[in-house]
């Protein structure tokens, strides 16, 4: 069984759970930790450990982050670099998330191998152009 936390700048981590949630339905193993303007990279740092902490039952965790290098990310990389149960993805889009979230609402237990999430999220990605 494993978990994803949701993290990134603002609400964009609040914001995806939600759509997430009104597209494939609630689950406890789905959690979101927003990074907020008024909020220190410690008070952060504290409530990202006491998320990651509530999860330790699951087998994996995923970790789905807004962009490279960013506080979130960092954070996230300094807090799970040695837990080999953890996976930490950045440049998430919805359709990637939804990807994700809609394997752990299925109870499947597996999930795709991250090279081939990775590429799904690319994939997500299009322009149209106009006549």
């Amino acid at each position: 069984m494993f978990g994803v936390i949701i993290t990134g700048h603002g609400t964009f981590a609040e914001g995806m759970e939600s759509a997430v949630r009104l597209l494939a339905g609630e689950n406890e193993a789905i959690r979101a930790v927003n990074f907020m303007p008024d909020q220190s990279e410690e008070d952060y740092r504290e409530t990202f450990s006491a998320c990651l902490e509530s999860m330790k039952e699951f087998e994996r965790i995923l970790i789905l982050c807004d962009i490279l290098g960013g506080t979130p990310f960092k954070t996230a990389y300094l807090l799970c670099r040695d837990r080999k149960q953890t996976e930490i993805f950045y440049g998430v889009n919805l359709p990637l998330v939804l990807e994700i979230c809609m394997q752990v609402i299925s109870g499947s237990g597996n999930i795709p191998v991250p090279g081939e999430l990775a590429e799904a999220g690319k994939q997500s990605v299009g322009y149209i152009e106009k006549p």
